[in-house]
Formats: structure tokens, sequence, C-alpha cells
């Protein structure tokens, strides 16, 4: 009668813990994080936010709204990542004109991005590639200089 590996067994009860599969997904997160800052960093970056300036745009990368009177956006703006936290729900289409606080805007690290688009339940790895898309999409809504 052959014994089953007891090492091995060991093993892939380790792997299956809640805490390996929070190491992994926290080792996931650290690289995204790393892709989105060297993107934001690098010269795709530095065009994308002179794309966004001169469109007067963003890119919304995720929205996070726990169900009270706020939430928070994470974007690409021509400044580089920002989170903005603001009035969100039903009762915004209902409220007087003048009555809802402006967004409050502040510059967000790419691990809080990142960790936003998780909590939002969307795919890391393709992220950077999303934001491009976003991007993609403003350019070609560029006016004809012809």
């Amino acid at each position: 009668m052959s014994r089953p590996n007891w090492l091995e067994a060991a093993e892939n009860y380790r792997r299956a813990s809640p805490a390996a599969k929070k190491e992994e997904d926290d080792g996931l997160v650290d690289r995204i994080a790393a892709q989105l800052q060297q993107f934001v960093d690098g010269s795709e970056g530095r065009a994308a936010k002179a794309l966004l300036e001169a469109s007067g745009r963003f890119v919304r990368i995720a929205e996070n709204h726990d169900g009270g009177q706020h939430g928070t956006v994470h974007i690409l703006n021509d400044k580089g990542l920002h989170q903005s936290v603001e009035a969100m729900g039903m009762w915004t289409a209902y409220a007087r004109p003048g009555s809802l606080d402006p967004p409050k805007l502040s510059p967000a690290t790419a691990r809080e991005v990142v960790e936003a688009v998780r909590r939002e339940g969307k795919s890391l790895p393709d992220l950077v590639d999303r934001i491009r898309r976003e991007l993609d999409i403003i350019a070609s809504q560029a006016p004809s200089t012809r």
C-alpha cells in the first residue's frame, strides 16, 4: 500500500490557505502597481497626460461606492493618478441645484488605484492595456486640422 507524500500534501494545504491566497493577491497588486507607475512615469504616460490636458478629459480607472452618499473615483488626468471623493447615488438626481459638494480631488498612489480596481472586481493583469484603449478612444476623437 502506498502512502501519500505528506510533505507534498502539506504544501498543497499551505498554498490553498487564506493567508497564502492573500500573499499571492498582494504580490499581484504590487506587480500591477509597479507596471502602472512605470506607465505613468514613462514616455507613454507623458504623452497620455498631454492628450488628457489638450482634450480636457480624464480616464476613469475605478469607482467604488459603498452605498452611502459618497463614493471614490480613481482617475488618470493631465496631472497623473488621482482619487475623487464625490456625491453618488440616486439622491443626487433629486438634490437641489447647487446643494451638492464639489468633488474633492487628491493625488493617489498606483497601489491605491490598483487596490480600488481589485475592490471593483475588475481584472488586474490587463489594467494598463485598458487605460491605453481608453486613451486610444480619446485620441481618435481629436478634431481634424484639415
